[in-house]
């Protein structure tokens, strides 16, 4: 039980952490996506219930921030969790470069959940081409990461 709050609270600092780093930090006027990366873990690493919890949390967090109560982050971080738990049950050999391409296309997932969550049911978050710029600039700033996960032996 002490382990489990110990990994919550650990993980949950982590996260906070993240939300004000890409809060604070822009590319080329495009804020960062680093939030993906321990739900991408999360789900990769402790399988689909960690993953899941960890990316409703983390997308709660970053809706609450934008101004919504229930809205776009929730359910894609919740899906991103999800699926990295999928990918490491479906995949036999995990590589470098796997890692890094999973982790650049569920970067580009996520950005495409929110925004066509909010096109649907809000309103056109930006120009279509600039999305897809802003996506392939995140994803392209969160892929090395994916180098460092590796895929459990055993």
């Amino acid at each position: 039980m002490r382990k489990l709050l110990k990994d919550i609270l650990l993980w949950s600092a982590i996260i906070l952490g993240l939300v004000v780093i890409q809060s604070l930090i822009t590319v080329t006027s495009f804020k960062l996506n680093l939030t993906i990366l321990p739900v991408f873990y999360l789900g990769f690493k402790k399988g689909d219930l960690s993953g899941f919890s960890a990316g409703i949390g983390t997308g709660l967090i970053e809706d609450i921030l934008s101004g919504y109560i229930i809205g776009p982050s929730i359910l894609s971080k919740g899906l991103i969790g999800l699926f990295a738990s999928l990918l490491n049950e479906k995949f036999f050999v995990w590589t470098y470069i796997m890692g890094i391409l999973s982790v650049f296309f569920i970067t580009i997932l996520d950005e495409l959940i929110i925004y066509l969550s909010l096109s649907i049911f809000s309103h056109q978050p930006a120009v279509v081409t600039n999305f897809i710029m802003a996506s392939a600039i995140k994803g392209l700033i969160n892929s090395p990461f994916g180098g460092i996960i590796r895929k459990d032996e055993g």
